[in-house]
């Protein structure tokens, strides 16, 4: 391979933990409102916590934690404790959306209007060709961990499903790709056996 391994694990059981500390312009907002919109960007969120935030929309609406508890205690309950939940993180009282609020709930309602913007737009038809791929190839769907290896280094992972490869470079220089055939990328650039920086590309490896 042209990409040199400084380790191999033996599963994706094992890769190690990611914790980023979440910039202050984000607080509140969803992960994807604070990268970039180019498609096949690779990003983690900013809390490293993976959510349902209508990231393959790039949603530009906030996704809070709303409730509608009808017991008074209750809902006192979940209002007081989310606000100490995030005063741990330095969260201010008044900039914690309260559950209950029927605002909260209303502010994180989609805009479908917003899908026909540019970079949004682009960013959908990503996800969509990734799903598609996806339910093509039976290899992205096995779940026995048997069947993963990761390659990492300092700026890039490889990901082995088979005869699968998914390859990110996480740094911003241009990287070789390994030997094989380019099944799907988010840039031009890798049919030319090169990875852009912060990009992706699934490839049929060979080996």
């Amino acid at each position: 391979m042209i990409l040199r391994p400084r380790y191999r694990l033996a599963s994706a059981s094992r890769t190690k933990p990611i914790i980023i500390r979440m910039p202050p312009n984000c607080i509140g907002r969803r992960a994807t409102m604070c990268t970039p919109a180019a498609p096949g960007r690779v990003r983690v969120p900013e809390d490293g916590v993976q959510r349902p935030d209508h990231e393959e929309r790039r949603a530009g609406t906030p996704w809070r934690y709303f409730s509608d508890h009808q017991e008074p205690d209750l809902a006192r309950a979940v209002s007081e404790g989310r606000r100490r939940e995030f005063a741990g993180h330095g969260w201010a009282s008044e900039d914690v959306p309260d559950p209950q609020d029927p605002e909260t709930h209303r502010a994180s309602v989609l805009s479908w209007s917003e899908l026909g913007e540019p970079g949004r737009r682009e960013l959908y038809a990503w996800y969509r060709a990734l799903i598609a791929l996806r339910r093509a190839e039976p290899e992205l769907t096995d779940p026995r961990l048997t069947e993963v290896a990761v390659e990492y280094g300092e700026s890039w992972l490889m990901i082995h499903r088979g005869s699968l490869g998914i390859a990110a470079n996480l740094g911003t220089d241009p990287l070789p790709l390994p030997e094989g055939d380019v099944v799907l990328a988010c840039s031009t650039e890798a049919e030319e056996a090169r990875l852009p920086g912060e990009s992706s590309a699934t490839l049929r490896v060979l080996r």
